[in-house]
C-alpha cells in the first residue's frame, strides 16, 4: 500500500468513526516522516507531535557525544522553552569538542531537531502522555511478520498484515471473507498431495484468497479523550 493510499483509508476511517467538526485538536503522534505531514492537510486543528520512541532515540545520541553530558539539561529547558537559538547555540559549543565523525552526527541531530522543531517542542510540553506508535509496529506488526522471522512473499505479508489490523480493529474473520476458486478435483488432488508427499496446488494463481473490509488497510490507533483526537501512526 502506497503512502498516498493509507492516508486515505486513514482519513475516511477517521471521519466515519468520529465527528471531526467538534474535535477541538488532532493530535498526531509521528517520527518526523515527510508523508505523514499530508494527513495534516486533512485534519482541521491538527497538531504534531513527536513520537517519544525517536525522540529519546535522537537525545541518546546527542548525550553519546563527547563532552555534550554537561549540556544535556540547558538542551531540554530550551526546547520546553521554545528557544531554538538557544538549541543550536549549546551544540555549537558540543560540535567544538568532536571529531569528524561527532561533527556529521551532531549535524544530523541538529537537523532533525531543526526540521521537527514544532512537534518537539509539543512533546517536550508535559502535556502529552505519549504515543502507541512504536508499541503497534512491535505487538501488531512485527511479532507476527518479521521478529522471528518467518519468510513471507510481497503478497501474502500485505494480506496477513492487514488480517492482523482488521482483527485488532474489532473485525471478525468468517467464512464470507474466504473465497475458494479451486475445482473440487483440484481440490481433492491437494488433500492426496498432502497424504502422499506430492506438489500441491494452492499456490497457483487461482488457489484461495482471503478478502477483507476495506478498515482492514488501516494502520493506526485511534483515540478520543475529551475533546481531543490522538492518531498515531
Amino acid at each position: 500500500m502506497s503512502n498516498d493510499a493509507f492516508i486515505e483509508d486513514a482519513v475516511a476511517a477517521i471521519y466515519e468513526r468520529y465527528d471531526i467538526d467538534r474535535v477541538r485538536n488532532a493530535f498526531i503522534h509521528a517520527d518526523g516522516g515527510k508523508w505523514i505531514g499530508k494527513l495534516g492537510a486533512h485534519m482541521p486543528n491538527a497538531v504534531f507531535v513527536m513520537d517519544g520512541f525517536h525522540l529519546k532515540k535522537h537525545f541518546k545520541k546527542l548525550l553519546s557525544l563527547e563532552g555534550a553530558e554537561h549540556y544535556a539539561g540547558v538542551v531540554k529547558k530550551a526546547i520546553r522553552r521554545n528557544d531554538l537559538e538557544a538549541l543550536v547555540k549549546y551544540c555549537d559549543a558540543i560540535n567544538e569538542k568532536q571529531d569528524g565523525k561527532g561533527k556529521k552526527t551532531l549535524c544530523e541531530i541538529v537537523n532533525y531537531f531543526t526540521n521537527n522543531w514544532g512537534s518537539v517542542v509539543e512533546r517536550m510540553s508535559g502535556e502529552h502522555i505519549g504515543s502507541c506508535t512504536e508499541c503497534l509496529v512491535s505487538h501488531l506488526l512485527s511479532e507476527r511478520l518479521s521478529r522471528n522471522p518467518p519468510a513471507w512473499s510481497k503478497e501474502g505479508l500485505g494480506k496477513m498484515a492487514m488480517l492482523r489490523i482488521f482483527t485488532q480493529n474489532g473485525g471478525k474473520v468468517t467464512a464470507e471473507h474466504i473465497r475458494v476458486s479451486r475445482s473440487k478435483k483440484e481440490r481433492t488432488k491437494d488433500h492426496n498431495a498432502l497424504r502422499t508427499g506430492l506438489r500441491c496446488t494452492a499456490n497457483t494463481p487461482n488457489s484461495r484468497q482471503t478478502k477483507f473490509p476495506a478498515n482492514a488497510t488501516l494502520g493506526a490507533s485511534l483515540s478520543l479523550n475529551s475533546n481531543s483526537l490522538n492518531f498515531c501512526g
